[in-house]
């Protein structure tokens, strides 16, 4: 009886009727002229990039190679290291002849602070001119040597 129900409901011709067939998906490669644009930006993006970088990393290694020294010399000679950091930013008809007030001033304008002539950065003077003084608070002057060099 089901066999005779299937061929009443059915429509003529069912038995003939295939599968629907889908194409093939669509291949990513070869890519379109948009998508060689598209990766060509982004190399040169990042080609730009990374030169900036480079540039930015080979421009500040004054700073890597004063940080490097400051912990590794004695205290006499860190208003010397200061004064050689100066000269790699500032020129030197600006920096070279500055020394006493003029000098401490000179530090705070270009660190953006006031710890060398309201702070330990003062002791900078004492070393400069008295190389063997004991009474220097030496962790302290470095720490902000180190802040105006970084």
């Amino acid at each position: 009886m089901d066999d005779k129900l299937i061929q009443e409901n059915s429509a003529p011709g069912f038995d003939q009727m295939h599968d629907i067939v889908l194409p093939d998906p669509i291949s990513w490669w070869p890519l379109a002229p948009g998508w060689w644009v598209i990766l060509l930006i982004l190399a040169l993006a990042v080609i730009w990039l990374s030169a900036a970088a480079y540039r930015r990393w080979k421009k500040n290694a004054y700073r890597r190679a004063a940080l490097r020294e400051l912990e590794s010399i004695s205290p006499a000679d860190i208003p010397a290291l200061v004064k050689r950091v100066s000269l790699c930013i500032y020129p030197r008809e600006q920096v070279a002849t500055l020394s006493g007030e003029a000098w401490l001033e000179f530090l705070d304008q270009a660190g953006n602070t006031q710890d060398f002539t309201q702070g330990p950065g003062r002791y900078l003077l004492e070393l400069s001119y008295n190389p063997n003084a004991k009474n220097i608070p030496i962790e302290e002057l470095t720490s902000v040597i180190r802040k105006w060099v970084g």
